[in-house]
């Protein structure tokens, strides 16, 4: 609650004179939250990361509070299933937060949304899924192979091995599934 008193000093015909009245508590105001997703394409195995604002009243303090990010997919639109990875970060003073990277396991769309915590001047929001949303587009990633050869010089008739090595694309990607083929 908030008191405002009004004081009047008096003058050569009236006294001075005090009062106080209890005013209104003041409501929280509304805020909306935004997302978006750099970069917001990325090969598997590969991290992107989220970034959100919160947008309050021009004449209020800076919010305070977190920002929690919460992504669904693969080709999830509509934010119903269980999330792929969510975690929460502190509000900075101009009302921004970044999410810790966020690295793909399988190829897909994310959709990602923000929701601001609220604090005593700011009530919650969330960001929207399907209204601009803040995508994700995880293409198939490039699967590297090299080859060698035991002995490393053949000669013709003689026989040889041969070995095929995948390196997997940086991050936690899913193991590799497929075959190899040789061809001589």
């Amino acid at each position: 609650s908030y008191y405002i008193e009004a004081q009047y000093d008096g003058d050569a015909n009236y006294k001075a004179f005090t009062t106080c009245v209890q005013a209104t508590v003041v409501a929280q105001a509304t805020t909306t939250t935004a997302v978006n997703v750099n970069p917001n394409t990325v090969g598997v195995g590969e991290s992107a990361t989220a970034g959100a604002k919160v947008t309050v009243p021009s004449n209020g303090p800076d919010p305070t509070g977190t920002m929690t990010f919460v992504a669904f997919g693969p080709s999830d639109d509509t934010c119903a299933g269980t999330p792929a990875s969510a975690g929460s970060s502190a509000i900075l003073p101009n009302g921004t937060a970044a999410s810790d990277p966020f690295s793909t396991l399988v190829k897909g769309t994310y959709h990602f949304v923000a929701t601001y915590s609220g604090d005593a001047n700011y009530l919650t929001s969330t960001s929207s899924c399907t209204a601009n949303p803040a995508t994700l587009d995880v293409k198939k990633a490039t699967a590297p192979i090299s080859v060698a050869t035991s002995p490393g010089t053949i000669t013709i008739g003689d026989s040889f091995n041969a070995t095929a090595t995948l390196t997997a694309p940086p991050g936690t990607p899913p193991a590799y599934t497929g075959n190899i083929t040789f061809n001589v």
